[in-house]
């Protein structure tokens, strides 16, 4: 674990690991999961400094299942991956089966049906570690939840690792199996918090840099904390990064006043909807809405295509997906590629700058 100085507390890193396999099965749903190189660490997740020592996780079998719980986009499942990749690598040991809860009770509801429940076994149970992601929905299917119990029962046995993640400690959802309760409870649960103030403050450092941000990083974390009241995930301080870079002059200059404006409801989720910036976009670009949301490939349809999808971003919380799904039916991967040239765009072209300044500012 590296560390770096910080003048109110210790903060330390994670080095992120997230192999090819893990962007094919996970890449829709945690498309956020891994904004930066390294997890930050403050002195709110003091607990993931042990988890992520060599003498722990040399030993993580013994403290199998390890349960990592929190609030959503608290970055459990970047962590779970890099402590299964790191875990191997250690060990010398592999394959590793990484999948979410919802895939495991498909597979396993599959696999009754065609009666093949022992190649289902055997995917789950013969791997050197499972990691199962988001585990809350199992709640839900109490067959698939006794199923998993007893991979459990088998993996620790044979002294293989477990890890889960949840929004919530297993031990609190009611409707969760007592038989499987009890597993996740012998084991080893930390809980994984948002960013604290310290941690929060050097989030915006790294993500000022990582987007060359013209606005001053102090400026920016003065206005984070004035809407801080537990809602800035890692996630939201690279938007509220973006926002200022967005509405900064070519010098550095914006309002304060005007970025706390429209950070505060974006942040909170309070912002325009999808439809609402899109015919912003429309109007302030002269297209048709329809042509934006189409097909068409015309160079202004294209742009403005790649403005209202920045502006989504950064003023709602639509996922990828759900921003492609809007601007008709286009992959998340497709979004993603849209939003990188059109941040170079905005960054070379002062003339679109402008328009994208006045949009945000207009939509807020």
């Amino acid at each position: 674990m590296a560390n770096t100085a910080n003048s109110e507390s210790k903060i330390t890193s994670i080095s992120l690991q997230r192999p090819a396999s893990v962007r094919k099965l996970l890449s829709k749903r945690v498309e956020d999961a891994w904004l930066l190189p390294s997890y930050w660490v403050g002195p709110e997740n003091e607990h993931l400094r042990f988890l992520f020592s060599e003498e722990t996780i040399s030993s993580l079998a013994e403290r199998s299942p390890i349960v990592l719980y929190g609030p959503s986009k608290a970055g459990k499942t970047a962590l779970a991956v890099t402590l299964a990749v790191k875990w191997s690598q250690q060990t010398q040991s592999r394959p590793l089966h990484l999948t979410t809860a919802a895939e495991f009770s498909r597979l396993y509801s599959e696999s009754i049906e065609i009666d093949d429940v022992a190649s289902f076994r055997n995917r789950h149970r013969q791997c050197k570690l499972l990691l199962i992601d988001d585990f809350d929905s199992l709640a839900s299917a109490p067959a698939s939840g006794d199923e998993l119990a007893a991979t459990i029962d088998e993996l620790v046995d044979s002294q293989r690792p477990i890890i889960i993640t949840a929004e919530r400690l297993p031990s609190s959802i009611a409707k969760l199996s007592t038989r499987l309760r009890s597993r996740l409870a012998a084991g080893l649960s930390i809980e994984v918090s948002l960013p604290s103030p310290s941690t929060r403050r050097v989030l915006i450092q790294k993500f000022a840099r990582r987007l060359a941000s013209k606005a001053p990083v102090d400026v920016i974390d003065r206005v984070a904390s004035t809407i801080d009241d537990g809602v800035l995930t890692a996630e939201k301080c690279r938007n509220l990064v973006s926002l200022a870079n967005g509405l900064a002059s070519t010098d550095g200059n914006f309002s304060s006043a005007t970025l706390a404006g429209v950070a505060g409801r974006s942040l909170r989720d309070e912002g325009p909807g999808l439809n609402a910036i899109g015919k912003a976009v429309a109007r302030k670009l002269s297209v048709r809405l329809v042509d934006m949301r189409g097909s068409r490939r015309d160079a202004n349809i294209v742009r403005a295509r790649g403005m209202c999808a920045f502006l989504a971003r950064q003023l709602t919380p639509a996922s990828l997906q759900e921003i492609g799904d809007y601007l008709g039916g286009r992959d998340h991967s497709t979004i993603l590629h849209s939003l990188k040239k059109t941040e170079r765009l905005i960054a070379s072209d002062p003339e679109l700058a402008n328009i994208h300044r006045e949009l945000t500012t207009s939509l807020s």
